[in-house]
């Protein structure tokens, strides 16, 4: 089946509320010129596929089935490509943090994640090697460890694209440098106005750590973090998404953090 399958996006949306949607575009799509213009396209295609016999942007079928699955079963993507066996007999993850990382998947690959329970109760259709078990009165899985590296690839694809992000990481790269060197607010402003209110002579290794410690501490929210740290709730979503690339932060959801 695969082999014959290519997913095609469609990324524009035509909602009737929105003003810049047209509700003449068909009629203005099929007259004769266009027409014209998408056969004119379509021929160079052609030539083509008959001089190779494939089209030129055509994936390989372990690409389309990999592909495919992830737009129609995210459980099961997550079990593919994000958990690897792990035979140590002390290792577990609760049930609840591996749950958080199939949602924080989920964001970065802009699909609805399931519930909670449905995810447990599929994950081990499509994992194996998982066991669900107890520590204490805690449920927990054993068997398998999230390839935290690959996760964090993935989300930081989404994350890297914001303009504060970048500020962010860009300024992290050298953290030993940044350490002896204080950056002054004239100078984030210049780089990032949403960062601008991170205020003071202070790095931003040291701005990391306190909003990493107020998130240790219970402070679950972004306004609970802003309020405490007296900068933007831009400023602070972008301190939560390099300390999430860090593997020390997750979103429980949207607009909630907890401790990894």
């Amino acid at each position: 089946m695969h082999r014959r399958l290519d997913v095609i996006d469609f990324p524009n949306k035509f909602d009737t509320d929105n003003p810049k949607t047209d509700p003449e575009l068909i009629y203005k799509l099929i007259t004769p010129e266009e027409l014209s213009g998408l056969l004119n396209e379509s021929l160079k295609e052609l030539k083509i596929l008959l001089k190779t016999g494939a089209f030129h942007n055509e994936k390989d079928i372990d690409t389309r089935r990999l592909d495919y699955i992830r737009r129609t079963d995210a459980v099961q993507y997550f079990g593919m490509q994000y958990l690897k066996q792990n035979m140590d007999p002390e290792h577990h993850i609760e049930r609840q943090t591996l749950y958080n990382y199939y949602v924080e998947m989920c964001r970065a690959i802009e699909t609805v994640p399931t519930n909670s329970s449905w995810f447990s109760r599929n994950i081990r259709r499509y994992v194996t090697f998982l066991d669900e078990g107890w520590v204490g009165k805690e449920t927990v899985w054993r068997g398998a460890s999230v390839d935290l590296e690959a996760l964090h690839e993935l989300t930081m694809k989404e994350y890297s694209s914001t303009k504060t992000t970048k500020t962010i990481l860009t300024l992290l790269k050298n953290r030993g440098k940044e350490e002896k060197n204080t950056i002054t607010p004239t100078e984030i402003k210049k780089k990032n106005n949403g960062l601008g209110e991170l205020g003071g002579h202070v790095s931003m290794q040291t701005k990391r750590e306190e909003c990493l410690k107020y998130v240790r501490s219970g402070f679950d929210t972004v306004e609970k973090i802003s309020e405490k740290m007296g900068i933007s709730r831009e400023g602070v979503e972008g301190l939560l998404k390099v300390l999430i690339r860090d593997g020390l932060v997750y979103c429980l959801r949207p607009g909630v953090w907890g401790v990894v």
